[in-house]
């Protein structure tokens, strides 16, 4: 007989509700009983044991049927019905940090929510869990809702886990508190909140195209402004003419009219500036061409012929440029008319054009013999005679300018060419003489003399000098001579000389000395043997000169070869030759080369002698020659009066010199 039941409710959902049954059993109290758990009262035991205390979680809040049902082991049973409240729990709610973003643009933030929620669905209980949420901005707007994500489900023991993502374009400037809420499907809810930092963006303007104003030098022009905050804005403009700042009106679609009257002809700059409520600003300039009725439409590089239009002529008609290098007032005669009055001292006529139907004249002038000077320019119809342009005042490019590159080349090259350029094409040939000087290279042996005149046709920007070079067999340093250049014929010489540097690049050769004794059989050299003292050689032209010089030996080109007439070795370029057999006197192969331990020291610092009797004594030092030879790659010259330099064009027995 159940005689009571007890459970620790209400309980959180998502956590254990615990039941306790106190039962006795008339047969006796050893009798065993079993109890059986129905927790959702379906009709089917979710638990059996021989405890009388059992546990379970409820998925989701709500009052719950639990039947108990109590059995002896003689079949006999008694059942009870009794109720657990299991209780909401609210969601816990996590949100992002503080935030930063420009005024107008978009601020997007993925999982600006995550939350958990210890209820979770139940295959049983057939319940459903929903989470919704809602994101307050701070700025007047209304709050953004929507049902939240459940990224995970969960189960007992673990919680429900999800989350929602959030976006807002923030109209205006400031700090806002953004209040973010998860609410679930029972009413249970949490909320956090951040900040949003909301900088202020300045607004940009657009002050138009330029203006050609033709008729009573009244400016008629618009433009606009673009500010992504929602600010309130104030206008100015200044229409460069000395009036001052003036207020500017600002429609309500951010757009502007600009309206004003010139008192005199010019170019104006017309600058208009908005400022918004927070402080931030911007300008933007226009160009206004008041009244001359004349253009130049492309300005000039180099002087030269010159585009002009004239403005406001009478179509079918003629109209008539008149030019001159002073200011002031002058007179032009037309054939048949009285004369006109111009503005420009000792005017000329220098163009007629005839005027198309929509009042425009264009004409080509030439402003060639004006380089470089201020000239004024004024248009006029000629019948009937009317003044149609103001003075316009043009300050002429100057002419092209030339110029001659420096240049090298190995002796063997035959020829070296001369680059001369034209710093910006002309429309016209340009023409420059040229002549050969000598330097530490002379004409007799070394180039052949050129002189003329090099003609750079018109558009062309450069031309070329071509010089012979003589080449020889004879060793020498590097050598230089001059290409001058004079009398310029429409240019002006910007760099009158060039140098022309001739390179030897003949093979030079280490020769065995003179009294280096007779000839002994010598084994041939191998390949493998002078790779390994090349590597010493380089390791020791570095330590000298240093790593960074002799970077490029390492892609020197090495041969073997049998030299004639008492050769040890060649360099040419970058392949060094070196004598199979030391010129049959025998190499002396230094097994470790690092050192000079078979050698003794000498008078000369630089030079060793072999230890009698050893094995450098009667043999050339393999060492020696490969690091001459690497000297002439690095560009050192052979070394004649000093036999004990390592650059000395001859190699005795026994020796070894170093860098």
């Amino acid at each position: 007989t159940i005689q009571s039941v007890t459970n620790d409710g209400p309980v959180d959902e998502g956590s254990p509700a615990t039941v306790t049954i106190t039962a006795t059993d008339p047969a006796g109290s050893n009798d065993p009983l079993t109890y059986e758990w129905d927790f959702d009262n379906d009709g089917t035991y979710e638990q059996a044991s021989s405890s009388n205390t059992a546990t379970h979680t409820y998925a989701d809040n709500g009052t719950y049927t639990v039947k108990v049902t109590v059995t002896d082991d003689d079949g006999g049973s008694d059942t009870e019905q009794f109720q657990v409240t299991v209780q909401n729990v609210d969601p816990s709610l996590s949100v992002v940090g503080n935030q930063t973003v420009a005024e107008g643009s978009l601020l997007s933030i993925p999982d600006i929510g995550t939350f958990t929620d210890p209820a979770f669905h139940d295959m049983p209980l057939n319940n459903t869990k929903t989470f919704s949420y809602s994101i307050a901005w701070d700025d007047g707007t209304a709050a953004d809702t929507g049902g939240a994500t459940i990224d995970a489900m969960g189960s007992r023991g673990t919680a429900t886990q999800g989350s929602f993502n959030g976006s807002h374009i923030c109209a205006d400037n400031g700090t806002y508190t953004v209040v973010v809420t998860v609410t679930d499907d029972d009413g249970g809810s949490d909320t956090e909140q951040f900040q949003v930092t909301v900088t202020n963006v300045a607004p940009t303007v657009d002050a138009g195209e330029d203006v050609l104003v033709l008729e009573a030098r009244t400016l008629v022009s618009s433009g606009s402004f673009t500010d992504p905050g929602d600010d309130l804005w104030e206008g100015t403009v200044d229409y460069g003419d000395g009036s001052g700042v003036q207020p500017l009106t600002l429609n309500a679609d951010k757009s502007f009219a600009l309206h004003h009257v010139y008192a005199t002809y010019g170019t104006y700059t017309v600058t208009v500036t908005v400022m918004d409520d927070d402080g931030g600003w911007h300008s933007d300039t226009m160009q206004a061409h008041v009244g001359l009725n004349l253009t130049m439409p492309i300005e000039p590089d180099v002087a030269g012929w010159t585009m002009f239009t004239a403005f406001n002529a009478t179509p079918g008609g003629l109209v008539v440029f008149v030019l001159g290098v002073q200011p002031g007032a002058g007179q032009v005669k037309v054939k048949g008319q009285s004369p006109v009055e111009v503005e420009i001292q000792a005017p000329k006529v220098v163009a007629q054009a005839v005027v198309d139907s929509s009042g425009k004249a264009v004409a080509m002038i030439d402003l060639f013999k004006y380089a470089d000077q201020t000239v004024y320019l004024q248009a006029f119809e000629q019948k009937p005679v009317r003044q149609i342009s103001d003075r316009m005042t043009i300050d002429v490019p100057p002419l092209p300018t030339l110029e001659i590159a420096d240049e090298k080349v190995d002796e063997s090259a035959g020829s070296i060419t001369f680059t001369v350029t034209l710093k910006l094409a002309s429309d016209r040939e340009v023409r420059v003489n040229y002549a050969t000087a000598n330097g530490t290279a002379g004409s007799r042996y070394d180039y052949t003399t050129k002189r003329g005149t090099l003609k750079i046709p018109a558009g062309a920007t450069s031309g070329q000098i071509i010089v012979p070079i003589k080449n020889d067999t004879k060793h020498e340093e590097p050598e230089v001579f001059y290409v001058n250049l004079s009398r310029p014929k429409n240019a002006t010489l910007a760099d009158n000389q060039a140098t022309g540097t001739i390179w030897d690049d003949d093979p030079v050769a280490l020769r065995l000395a003179a009294a280096a004794g007779r000839r002994t059989a010598a084994d041939a050299l191998s390949a493998a043997q002078l790779a390994a003292v090349t590597d010493e050689a380089i390791r020791r032209w570095a330590a000298a000169v240093g790593d960074d010089a002799v970077a490029g030996l390492y892609a020197v080109n090495w041969e073997l070869a049998d030299l004639p007439d008492n050769l040890l070795g060649r360099a040419s370029a970058n392949t060094v030759s070196i004598d199979r057999d030391a010129a049959g006197r025998g190499w002396f192969v230094d097994a470790s080369p690092w050192n000079d331990d078979e050698f003794l020291t000498t008078h000369a610092a630089d030079e060793l002698r072999a230890r009698r009797g050893g094995a450098a004594a009667d043999r050339v030092d393999l060492l020696t020659a490969v690091m001459h030879e690497l000297g002439h790659v690095l560009g050192l010259p052979d070394v004649t009066g000093r036999s004990d330099d390592l650059m000395s064009d001859s190699l005795g027995l026994g020796l070894r010199r170093l860098p």
